[in-house]
């Protein structure tokens, strides 16, 4: 179950990075779950990305700063800011398990049909929460 988990976690990590178009060598994780080797090892192993664990608690409050010390100007770029705020927590890099890549990247395209196949039922369940169901 527990490892279920684990894998819709990068599931879902892929799946966005994929729609974002997004091209990445290395991703970056921070809170509870980045402590698990086997998330880490799941997570890199699925999105096919070496992982890296930001070693900070508050490291969501800290993005959330950075991002207003660039709305509010004070700050021009993430790289400046990434000096002070992620770089100094940062812990070894990890590689990913090129051989657990290839399992998953057969499952990943059963785990995108699943979710697109559930649309429909959730549309029926919406309907049956607002009473329009067919006797």
């Amino acid at each position: 179950m527990v490892r279920a988990i684990y894998e819709s976690l990068g599931y879902a990590c892929k799946d966005c990075y994929t729609e974002f178009r997004a091209e990445l060598d290395l991703l970056r994780l921070t809170g509870g779950a980045s402590n698990s080797p086997l998330v880490r090892k799941i997570v890199g192993s699925i999105t096919k990305n070496n992982t890296q664990v930001i070693d900070n608690s508050e490291q969501g409050a800290a993005g959330a700063c950075m991002v207003g010390l660039l709305a509010l100007k004070i700050a021009n770029e993430y790289h400046e800011l990434n000096k002070n705020w992620v770089e100094p927590y940062l812990k070894e890099e990890e590689i990913f398990d090129s051989k657990l890549s290839k399992i998953y990247e057969k499952s990943f395209e059963v785990y995108k049909s699943g979710y697109q196949a559930m649309s429909q039922f959730w549309d029926k369940n919406h309907q049956l929460q607002e009473g329009k169901h067919e006797n």
